[in-house]
């Protein structure tokens, strides 16, 4: 499953287990119209995808419905001015340890804070609340609290299959308790390029690290990430000056170019 918008999902198999340097909006990192698709090679191998389904509300909240095909699950997530944020996660089927398989359905109280509407390099970003998860083949609906923090790392350079990238590296630590017993962690980092999404994740939970990085996308970015030739000194005028070879990073379509000034 997806670990840049699933986080609770992991614990339920081990219950009963020249870039910005100031603040700079977050909301073009999770871009949320509906029919926007994402699609991602885990590890290697197998291809699945995330898209965005509708608006639903939560709790009176109206959050934007992403299904991922790799475990048909789906999470509910916001991106206004309150920040990015995860409020619900359901599953159709999970293994619960003493139980077996079950779905799941599991809600934010206050929702999870992935980003505050403005953020800065370094940031770190904490909240806390309860968790309602409910299993319906285990027994009904227990109550978790949960705690996550949020560190907002920098920018670097991400290879994925569909392209090269500027991303924002992101770092995601979430850890569940219940009845104020530890029940495990679950470390996400991410890499999410402006207008696009996540390029990249890595998700790590009981001891398992899966990777995900993007093939395909139907969200259009045109605009490169920026980009620049080194100066040329002493050239003779009306001459021909060949500049240094770089690479165009950061679209995901053809886009129009032009020389003005050169």
């Amino acid at each position: 499953m997806r670990a840049i918008f699933h986080l609770c999902a992991g614990f339920m198999l081990a219950i009963a287990a020249s870039l910005p340097a100031h603040g700079f909006s977050s909301a073009p990192y999770l871009p949320l119209a509906d029919g926007n698709r994402w699609d991602y090679q885990k590890n290697g191998g197998a291809i699945s995808y995330d898209q965005v389904l509708s608006t639903q509300f939560v709790n009176g909240y109206a959050t934007k419905a992403i299904y991922d095909s790799e475990d048909g699950g789906t999470t509910y997530y916001s991106n206004d001015a309150n920040g990015i944020r995860l409020h619900r996660e359901s599953s159709p089927s999970v293994f619960v340890d003493g139980c077996g398989y079950s779905s799941f359905d599991a809600v934010y109280s206050p929702p999870l804070v992935r980003a505050t509407p403005d953020v800065s390099l370094g940031q770190v970003i904490n909240s806390s609340g309860n968790l309602s998860a409910t299993f319906p083949s285990c027994g009904g609906t227990y109550s978790f609290t949960y705690q996550s923090s949020v560190t907002i790392v920098g920018f670097e350079t991400i290879t994925a299959p569909l392209g090269i990238f500027s991303a924002l590296r992101v770092q995601t630590t979430v850890s569940l308790y219940y009845q104020g017993v530890f029940q495990g962690s679950t470390l996400v980092l991410s890499w999410v390029s402006s207008g696009i999404g996540s390029i990249q994740s890595s998700q790590t939970s009981n001891g398992i690290t899966d990777t995900y990085k993007l093939t395909s996308t139907n969200v259009v970015r045109t605009v490169p990430d920026a980009f620049s030739f080194t100066a040329q000194s002493g050239a003779a005028p009306n001459s021909t000056v060949t500049s240094n070879t770089i690479t165009v990073t950061g679209t995901t379509a053809a886009s129009s170019i032009a020389i003005t000034g050169g």
